[in-house]
Protein backbone atom coordinates (compact mmCIF):
# COMPACT_ATOMS: atom_id res chain seq x y z
CA UNK A 1 0.00 0.00 0.00
CA UNK A 2 2.95 2.50 0.72
CA UNK A 3 3.75 3.14 -3.16
CA UNK A 4 -0.16 3.60 -3.48
CA UNK A 5 -0.27 6.02 -1.15
CA UNK A 6 3.24 7.79 -2.30
CA UNK A 7 1.62 7.92 -5.80
CA UNK A 8 -1.81 10.05 -4.07
CA UNK A 9 0.65 12.11 -1.74
CA UNK A 10 2.40 13.24 -5.60
CA UNK A 11 1.02 16.41 -4.63
CA UNK A 12 2.33 17.15 -1.34
CA UNK A 13 5.23 19.30 -0.26
CA UNK A 14 8.29 17.05 -0.27
CA UNK A 15 8.78 19.13 3.76
CA UNK A 16 5.55 17.97 5.08
CA UNK A 17 6.32 14.22 3.96
CA UNK A 18 9.34 14.10 5.33
CA UNK A 19 7.94 15.34 8.59
CA UNK A 20 4.80 12.70 8.16
CA UNK A 21 7.49 10.32 8.34
CA UNK A 22 8.97 11.42 11.05
CA UNK A 23 5.77 10.89 12.72
CA UNK A 24 5.44 7.33 11.44
CA UNK A 25 8.87 6.43 12.84
CA UNK A 26 8.58 8.17 16.22
CA UNK A 27 4.85 6.00 16.08
CA UNK A 28 6.13 2.97 15.49
CA UNK A 29 8.78 3.05 18.37
CA UNK A 30 5.92 4.16 20.32
CA UNK A 31 3.86 1.16 19.55
CA UNK A 32 6.97 -0.76 20.02
CA UNK A 33 7.48 0.24 23.65
CA UNK A 34 4.13 -0.31 24.76
CA UNK A 35 4.16 -4.05 23.54
CA UNK A 36 7.26 -4.39 24.94
CA UNK A 37 7.49 -7.53 27.53
CA UNK A 38 9.99 -9.07 29.49
CA UNK A 39 9.97 -13.15 29.79
CA UNK A 40 10.69 -14.71 32.84
CA UNK A 41 13.96 -16.51 33.09
CA UNK A 42 13.39 -20.11 32.93
CA UNK A 43 14.62 -22.46 36.00
CA UNK A 44 16.99 -24.57 33.87
CA UNK A 45 17.37 -26.54 37.02
CA UNK A 46 13.82 -27.75 37.26
CA UNK A 47 13.59 -28.31 33.13
CA UNK A 48 12.65 -31.53 34.23
CA UNK A 49 9.64 -30.75 35.68
CA UNK A 50 6.66 -30.41 33.39
CA UNK A 51 4.50 -28.23 35.23
CA UNK A 52 4.91 -24.59 35.04
CA UNK A 53 6.28 -22.56 37.82
CA UNK A 54 4.32 -20.26 39.96
CA UNK A 55 4.94 -16.07 39.92
CA UNK A 56 6.59 -16.80 43.31
CA UNK A 57 8.58 -18.97 42.66
CA UNK A 58 10.50 -17.49 39.97
CA UNK A 59 13.91 -15.46 40.88
CA UNK A 60 14.28 -11.89 39.58
CA UNK A 61 17.96 -11.06 39.46
CA UNK A 62 19.16 -7.55 40.40
CA UNK A 63 19.92 -4.58 38.03
CA UNK A 64 23.57 -5.43 38.70
CA UNK A 65 23.12 -9.43 37.90
CA UNK A 66 21.20 -8.94 34.85
CA UNK A 67 23.67 -6.00 33.72
CA UNK A 68 26.45 -8.81 33.98
CA UNK A 69 24.38 -11.31 32.30
CA UNK A 70 24.24 -8.89 29.36
CA UNK A 71 28.15 -8.44 29.14
CA UNK A 72 28.45 -11.72 29.60
CA UNK A 73 26.05 -13.08 26.50
CA UNK A 74 27.70 -10.20 24.34
CA UNK A 75 31.68 -11.68 25.35
CA UNK A 76 30.04 -15.55 24.89
CA UNK A 77 28.73 -14.33 20.89
CA UNK A 78 31.51 -12.51 19.77
CA UNK A 79 34.37 -15.41 20.65
CA UNK A 80 32.04 -17.87 19.62
CA UNK A 81 33.48 -18.31 16.21
CA UNK A 82 29.89 -19.29 14.63
CA UNK A 83 28.03 -16.46 15.88
CA UNK A 84 30.85 -14.03 15.24
CA UNK A 85 30.46 -15.01 11.37
CA UNK A 86 26.82 -14.84 11.45
CA UNK A 87 27.06 -11.02 13.01
CA UNK A 88 29.83 -10.38 10.07
CA UNK A 89 28.12 -11.70 7.65
CA UNK A 90 24.98 -10.29 8.09
CA UNK A 91 26.42 -7.12 8.62
CA UNK A 92 28.13 -7.39 5.06
CA UNK A 93 25.15 -8.16 3.33
CA UNK A 94 23.05 -5.32 4.78
CA UNK A 95 26.30 -2.87 3.90
CA UNK A 96 26.31 -4.24 -0.07
CA UNK A 97 22.47 -4.17 0.01
CA UNK A 98 22.74 -0.43 1.14
CA UNK A 99 25.09 0.46 -1.26
CA UNK A 100 22.96 -0.66 -4.48
CA UNK A 101 19.93 0.64 -2.70
CA UNK A 102 21.15 4.08 -2.27
CA UNK A 103 20.99 5.33 -5.79
CA UNK A 104 18.77 2.82 -6.91
CA UNK A 105 16.03 5.37 -8.27
CA UNK A 106 18.62 7.22 -9.93
CA UNK A 107 20.00 4.20 -11.52
CA UNK A 108 16.28 3.24 -12.72
CA UNK A 109 15.66 6.55 -13.75
CA UNK A 110 18.85 7.14 -16.11
CA UNK A 111 19.57 3.02 -17.33
CA UNK A 112 16.28 1.82 -17.82
CA UNK A 113 13.75 5.51 -17.84
CA UNK A 114 11.60 4.78 -14.87
CA UNK A 115 9.18 7.87 -14.37
CA UNK A 116 6.54 8.32 -11.12
CA UNK A 117 4.59 5.44 -12.44
CA UNK A 118 7.25 3.18 -13.06
CA UNK A 119 8.78 3.56 -9.69
CA UNK A 120 5.37 2.66 -8.22
CA UNK A 121 4.81 0.02 -10.00
CA UNK A 122 8.19 -1.39 -8.87
CA UNK A 123 7.51 -1.48 -5.28
CA UNK A 124 4.47 -2.52 -5.22
CA UNK A 125 5.65 -5.61 -6.87
CA UNK A 126 8.51 -6.05 -5.18
CA UNK A 127 6.45 -5.78 -1.87
CA UNK A 128 4.09 -8.34 -3.18
CA UNK A 129 6.33 -10.89 -3.49
CA UNK A 130 7.41 -11.00 -0.31
CA UNK A 131 4.13 -11.81 0.67
CA UNK A 132 4.10 -14.53 -2.57
CA UNK A 133 6.96 -16.09 -1.37
CA UNK A 134 6.70 -15.91 2.14
CA UNK A 135 4.58 -18.79 1.76
CA UNK A 136 6.91 -21.14 -0.32
CA UNK A 137 10.24 -20.23 1.08
CA UNK A 138 9.52 -22.12 4.35
CA UNK A 139 9.32 -25.55 2.43
CA UNK A 140 12.43 -24.51 0.49
CA UNK A 141 14.28 -24.00 3.31
CA UNK A 142 13.33 -27.39 4.86
CA UNK A 143 14.29 -29.45 1.67
CA UNK A 144 18.03 -27.72 1.30
CA UNK A 145 18.46 -26.83 4.41
CA UNK A 146 19.15 -23.40 5.77
CA UNK A 147 22.74 -22.94 4.63
CA UNK A 148 22.28 -24.16 1.34
CA UNK A 149 19.29 -21.59 0.88
CA UNK A 150 21.57 -18.75 2.28
CA UNK A 151 24.00 -19.38 -0.41
CA UNK A 152 21.05 -19.62 -2.89
CA UNK A 153 20.25 -16.26 -1.79
CA UNK A 154 23.31 -14.76 -1.75
CA UNK A 155 24.13 -15.78 -5.28
CA UNK A 156 20.75 -15.27 -6.93
CA UNK A 157 20.73 -11.86 -5.19
CA UNK A 158 24.05 -11.28 -7.01
CA UNK A 159 22.37 -12.52 -10.35
CA UNK A 160 20.07 -10.23 -9.81
CA UNK A 161 22.17 -7.13 -9.38
CA UNK A 162 23.82 -8.25 -12.79
CA UNK A 163 21.61 -8.56 -14.85
CA UNK A 164 20.54 -4.95 -14.12
CA UNK A 165 24.41 -4.31 -15.25
CA UNK A 166 24.32 -6.45 -18.23
CA UNK A 167 20.76 -5.82 -19.65
CA UNK A 168 20.19 -2.29 -19.23
CA UNK A 169 17.38 -0.41 -21.14
CA UNK A 170 15.56 -3.58 -21.20
CA UNK A 171 12.28 -2.66 -19.64
CA UNK A 172 10.82 -5.69 -17.71
CA UNK A 173 14.71 -6.52 -15.95
CA UNK A 174 14.21 -4.08 -12.95
CA UNK A 175 11.09 -5.61 -12.25
CA UNK A 176 12.25 -9.58 -12.79
CA UNK A 177 15.29 -8.57 -10.90
CA UNK A 178 13.19 -6.83 -7.84
CA UNK A 179 10.29 -9.71 -7.29
CA UNK A 180 13.33 -12.20 -7.67
CA UNK A 181 15.70 -10.57 -5.08
CA UNK A 182 13.38 -8.96 -2.50
CA UNK A 183 11.22 -11.52 -3.09
CA UNK A 184 12.36 -14.81 -2.87
CA UNK A 185 16.03 -14.75 -2.45
CA UNK A 186 15.67 -12.26 0.04
CA UNK A 187 13.48 -14.16 2.31
CA UNK A 188 15.69 -17.37 1.88
CA UNK A 189 18.43 -15.34 3.43
CA UNK A 190 16.39 -13.76 5.75
CA UNK A 191 14.44 -16.94 6.94
CA UNK A 192 17.79 -19.46 6.46
CA UNK A 193 19.78 -17.02 8.65
CA UNK A 194 17.49 -16.87 11.35
CA UNK A 195 17.45 -20.96 11.39
CA UNK A 196 21.37 -20.83 11.44
CA UNK A 197 21.11 -18.59 14.26
CA UNK A 198 18.64 -20.64 16.37
CA UNK A 199 20.89 -23.77 15.67
CA UNK A 200 24.36 -21.75 16.71
CA UNK A 201 22.72 -19.37 19.38
CA UNK A 202 22.24 -20.66 23.22
CA UNK A 203 18.22 -19.79 23.95
CA UNK A 204 19.41 -17.68 26.66
CA UNK A 205 21.79 -15.33 24.57
CA UNK A 206 19.21 -14.96 21.55
CA UNK A 207 18.33 -11.76 22.53
CA UNK A 208 21.01 -10.00 22.62
CA UNK A 209 22.10 -11.84 19.84
CA UNK A 210 19.03 -10.43 17.84
CA UNK A 211 20.15 -6.78 19.32
CA UNK A 212 23.46 -6.89 18.11
CA UNK A 213 22.41 -8.01 14.82
CA UNK A 214 19.86 -5.34 14.53
CA UNK A 215 22.25 -2.52 15.70
CA UNK A 216 25.03 -3.59 13.25
CA UNK A 217 22.73 -3.76 10.71
CA UNK A 218 21.67 -0.53 11.51
CA UNK A 219 24.71 1.31 11.11
CA UNK A 220 25.41 -1.05 7.58
CA UNK A 221 21.94 0.03 6.32
CA UNK A 222 23.49 4.27 7.44
CA UNK A 223 26.54 3.96 5.86
CA UNK A 224 25.98 1.83 2.86
CA UNK A 225 23.82 4.50 1.07
CA UNK A 226 25.44 7.31 0.92
CA UNK A 227 28.21 5.48 0.13
CA UNK A 228 26.66 4.03 -3.11
CA UNK A 229 25.79 7.89 -4.09
CA UNK A 230 29.26 8.75 -3.88
CA UNK A 231 30.64 5.75 -5.98
CA UNK A 232 27.56 6.16 -8.12
CA UNK A 233 29.19 10.03 -9.05
CA UNK A 234 32.54 8.16 -9.85
CA UNK A 235 31.05 5.10 -12.00
CA UNK A 236 27.51 4.51 -12.18
CA UNK A 237 27.77 0.41 -12.53
CA UNK A 238 30.15 0.54 -9.41
CA UNK A 239 28.12 0.52 -7.03
CA UNK A 240 26.53 -2.52 -8.27
CA UNK A 241 29.38 -4.18 -8.90
CA UNK A 242 30.26 -4.18 -4.94
CA UNK A 243 26.54 -4.82 -4.24
CA UNK A 244 26.92 -8.53 -5.99
CA UNK A 245 30.36 -9.04 -4.66
CA UNK A 246 29.05 -8.38 -1.52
Amino acid sequence: LGPLVARALDEVPFGLLCRGLVCVNILNLVIGISCWKDVAPKDLAQSGSSAPASPSSVAVPSAKEEQLGFVDSIRAIFTNNTTALLLLVSWLYTLGYGIGDGPEIVFLKEHFAFGKNEVCYFFMATNLSSLVFATVVPHIIASIGAQAACKLGCLGAAACMLALILLSGVGWVPYACGVLEVGLFGSLIGLGYMHLVRKSCPESSMGTMLGLQSAINGFAGTIGPPTGGALYDWNALLPYVLSALF
